[in-house]
């Protein structure tokens, strides 16, 4: 009888050893589900392969008496965070023709370069971008100089998008 007792006790913890082991390989990390990405990786994803439209609507914007109505970027950005722009349609292209961008590892936007639409007489420098916390808008903002006889648009410009 003493015999039996001690075999099922060896069973019963061989049982509860192995429903242990079990139990914690399968309640442990779950190395395969998704990470949350970072904020660099989701500004990148929100930015990249996007059309965003110029809001001109948003009370922000500020184009110095230049005649901006309506404008269509599109926006490319690569893994690593470099990024381009491409003004694609509308009136803001008679200013604006392209730029490019970083995405640093914060999230945040720098190293921002704006350059003029041939032809333009306008001169761009102290480029900034900015992307809201919901990742809906990207502003863009730089400081505008005559190279030529033009006088609408000089001065501090803010743009708006809507991604």
């Amino acid at each position: 009888m003493k015999n039996q007792i001690v075999k099922i006790s060896k069973s019963l913890v061989k049982l509860m050893a192995v429903f242990f082991v079990f139990t914690t390989l399968s309640c442990g990390g779950d190395d395969n589900s998704p990470s949350t990405p970072s904020l660099q990786e989701q500004v990148i994803e929100a930015l990249s392969g996007t059309s965003a439209t110029l809001d001109v609507a948003n009370e922000a914007n500020d184009f110095n008496d230049a005649n901006v109505t309506d404008g269509t970027i599109s926006l490319t950005t690569a893994a690593a965070g470099s990024g381009i722009f491409s003004v694609t349609s509308g009136s803001l292209n008679s200013y604006v023709s392209s730029g490019v961008f970083t995405v640093n590892s914060e999230g945040g936007i720098e190293q921002v370069v704006v350059d003029a639409a041939a032809d333009s007489q306008i001169g761009f420098s102290d480029a900034s971008a900015t992307i809201n916390s919901e990742l809906t808008q990207l502003t863009i903002a730089f400081t505008s100089g005559a190279v030529g006889g033009r006088t609408a648009g000089i001065g501090n410009w803010v743009i708006v998008f809507n991604l």
